[in-house]
């Protein structure tokens, strides 16, 4: 079983293309935990073709709303997009038409222009070959792999029986509307996920100005440039594209976990007057309580100086011991001044209101087992003195930053 908490991957196969080209690469993931999927695409391998009185059937746009409702029929929120060739430009249309289904782009030996010069040739030489057939298909589909990559002679056999299998008409078709796609590249900065583009330089197709342009234009994208690759780098360098699509879901992963952020104050600076603690633009102060009997109050500003949050009982008055921030809300961990026990206090929804947070509810914010705060905060003498009963009851987040 898949782990579903992880980003999912929807892999989109190549022009007379199938599930079948991604082989090298699936095998790959089977000792992976990631929801990995790859389809036939409309008029492609063992999925339908649509009636040909459709005359937008292979409409580029259909094939990202396929796409789509893969997801949709899944119950997937968004996935990554890893399209090779023609599927590139899908996986761009998808990104820019569903922005928030498509949590990241790896655009394999493709382009941003439809009608780039090298297509323009091909699709003259498909709308005139008579007949589109297994010959036809084992001439042109091996001259996509680069004649330095080690590829088995089986595994290129039987793409090409999936492409002769694919009729006449749709190679046709299906190459005209690559072409009508025109150049997405005004489009290509409203792109805004993670994109991974991998071209390989024995790539006959797109060639380096199209990734250049692709990279330039889409914000924050990575362009990673293979040898001895061909325009199918799945067939050519299944390994390092596995890796490359990886290292993209993890990141992507790592940006979705919640973000927990701590601070200590030093240890001599605990209990005094004005003692402040910042974290990402919250600042924890140590203040003292005006009225007769009463002990200190905890305050947390923004960064504008503006109260966010105080105090202002007897109940809740303590001693300030640090600040955390935990997807963008400030914590502030001290003591209540009458039980002693260790709290974390967090703005409620009442103008400088305040409430604090229980260890369950820490926990399915972070993820993590609260430690011992003493354990934790003895490292490098921070805070080294605790009372028993207030360690009992300590809880910290797990990001410790010095």
């Amino acid at each position: 079983m898949c782990d579903h908490s992880k980003t999912p991957i929807l892999f989109l196969h190549h022009y007379v293309g199938s599930i079948a080209t991604w082989e090298r690469v699936l095998t790959r993931f089977e000792a992976d935990d990631t929801c990995v999927y790859a389809v036939d695409q409309r008029g492609h391998g063992l999925s339908s073709i649509p009636d040909s009185s459709d005359t937008a059937r292979f409409a580029f746009e259909r094939f990202a709303e396929d796409a789509i409702a893969f997801l949709d029929a899944m119950e997937i929120e968004a996935a990554v997009f890893a399209g090779n060739s023609m599927s590139g430009l899908i996986s761009q249309i998808a990104a820019l038409t569903y922005p928030e289904r498509v949590s990241g782009l790896v655009l394999i030996g493709t382009g941003k222009n439809g009608a780039f010069t090298n297509l323009l040739g091909f699709n003259d030489l498909i709308q005139a070959q008579e007949p589109i057939d297994h010959t036809f298909a084992a001439l042109l589909l091996p001259t996509s792999s680069s004649p330095d990559a080690d590829v088995p002679q089986e595994f290129i056999e039987e793409n090409i029986d999936r492409a002769a299998a694919v009729p006449a008409d749709i190679w046709k078709e299906v190459f005209q509307e690559i072409i009508n796609v025109g150049d997405l590249e005004p489009q290509l900065p409203n792109i805004t996920v993670p994109t991974v583009i991998v071209w390989g330089q024995d790539d006959g197709v797109w060639d380096v100005q199209e990734q250049l342009a692709m990279n330039t234009h889409i914000a924050g994208s990575t362009l990673l440039i293979r040898d001895r690759v061909g325009h199918f780098v799945q067939w050519d360098d299944p390994a390092f594209l596995t890796r490359v699509v990886q290292e993209l879901v993890a990141d992507i992963d790592a940006a979705r976990a919640p973000g927990c952020e701590f601070t200590y104050l030093a240890a001599d600076q605990v209990g005094q007057q004005g003692a402040s603690v910042t974290v990402t633009g919250f600042t924890a102060s140590q203040t003292s309580e005006s009225r007769p009997g009463q002990g200190q109050r905890i305050s947390i500003f923004n960064s504008n100086n503006q109260l966010l949050a105080r105090t202002n009982g007897a109940g809740d008055n303590g001693t300030l011991y640090g600040l955390a921030v935990v997807d963008g809300v400030p914590y502030a961990i001290g003591t209540r001044f009458r039980t002693g026990a260790v709290t974390l206090f967090t703005p409620d929804d009442r103008p400088g209101g305040i409430k604090d947070m229980g260890l369950r509810q820490y926990q399915e914010i972070c993820g993590e087992p609260v430690p011992d705060l003493h354990a934790a905060v003895g490292v490098d003498g921070i805070i080294t003195q605790m009372d028993l009963h207030q360690r009992s009851h300590a809880c910290f987040l797990p990001t410790v930053v010095r």
